[in-house]
């Protein structure tokens, strides 16, 4: 492959739009007689790597800090490039000044795949970038800064050997599969960002389904299903789905199609207190004994013709002395017998709670 199908050059700014999620190649930045120097951290080289435009940076985009003595002046050079040393391959960064070499420490500047747009904290300056183009000799086969960034995250003992792996790549279409026993890794996210492993052990997936008869959350509570607890957390932060608060100050009754008031599924009914009717209340009679002679006195009715209709006019039965003096009239009487008593009671509304605990429930809806 010809290097300078890799090789990009611009002023202040380089756009990829073909490129590998890798380590780039190759950068060179010359400073020339209209170079402006950044006023702030004068010594810095800064090189962004972002999926956006510089006038309009993304939250993805990426940082990398190169520390130097001092600003780059007209003639002065910053290169990442890779050398060889002691029959080895390593990435160097350097700045050249009037023909003396400074080395800093370098940093792997990671692209993205596909679209990148790489720039500087200087302006007005020559920009050279060699970058991992998406073609299939760069699929296949490891850049030397690729493999110099993993010697380096493994301190030196690293060799070709550790990175070809006899019949572990496969290619379908456009990608790799890699068939390994052991895979260490720090995180592993899809590319359409619905599927991340942390270094953490978070795993977020969109769904778990099991061949081996293990079952998923989604398994043990569907939608529909009720779930118990005694803490006040909502069952999606642990299970996923969508939940909602359920059976709110009420008791559950399992369905009974035999009984109206149970027979279908979240009917509600009962009452918290209830107030008895005359027809709820058992049959009873309010008895009183007594004996001995004693009086009544009662008032009796009297038929009168009152014009066209009839009335009824309650008189008291008097009994009248010679003197034409009168008293009630009395009866006595002996024995036992019954009297009506004055009614009793409030009608208020008795307590019909059973016993009972409470605890938070929730309903899977979605």
């Amino acid at each position: 492959m010809n290097i300078e199908d890799l090789k990009l050059s611009g002023t202040d700014i380089i756009h990829v739009t073909d490129s590998l999620a890798a380590p780039i190649l190759g950068v060179r930045l010359t400073c020339g007689s209209t170079t402006v120097v950044p006023t702030e951290n004068v010594n810095e080289v800064v090189i962004y790597v972002d999926k956006q435009n510089s006038s309009n940076p993304s939250s993805e985009r990426r940082s990398y800090i190169y520390d130097i003595t001092g600003a780059l002046n007209e003639g002065d050079i910053f290169e990442i490039e890779p050398i060889f040393v002691n029959n080895d391959i390593e990435m160097k960064a350097t700045v050249t000044r009037n023909s003396s070499n400074e080395e800093t420490d370098y940093l792997p500047v990671m692209l993205f795949e596909g679209e990148n747009y790489i720039y500087t904290n200087y302006s007005n300056v020559a920009l050279d970038v060699i970058y991992p183009k998406s073609t299939d000799f760069n699929k296949n086969f490891i850049n030397s800064s690729l493999y110099y960034l993993h010697k380096m995250k493994n301190n030196g003992e690293f060799s070709l050997d550790d990175i070809y792996f006899k019949d572990a790549f496969t290619k379908t279409e456009d990608k790799l599969n890699l068939d390994v026993n052991i895979a260490n890794i720090n995180c592993l996210t899809s590319k359409n960002n619905k599927f991340s492993l942390d270094e953490n052990g978070n795993l977020i997936v969109n769904s778990i389904t099991s061949n081996s008869g293990i079952l998923s959350y989604s398994d043990i509570y569907p939608v529909g299903s009720i779930y118990l607890s005694v803490n006040n957390v909502n069952p999606s932060t642990i299970f996923g789905g969508t939940w909602e608060a359920f059976g709110t100050g009420k008791t559950l009754v399992g369905v009974d199609t035999s009984q109206a008031e149970f027979s279908t599924v979240e009917q509600i009914g009962g009452e918290k207190n209830h107030t008895l009717t005359t027809s709820e209340m058992p049959s009873h009679t309010h008895g009183i004994s007594s004996s001995g002679a004693h009086t009544h006195t009662y008032t009796g009715f009297i038929q009168c013709a009152v014009t066209s209709s009839t009335a009824y006019t309650a008189i008291a039965h008097k009994r009248y002395s010679s003197d034409g003096t009168s008293t009630p009239a009395s009866m006595n009487s002996s024995g036992d017998h019954t009297h009506e008593i004055n009614a009793t009671g409030s009608s208020a509304a008795h307590n019909n709670l059973q016993p009972y605990i409470t605890c938070y429930m929730w309903k899977r809806t979605a």
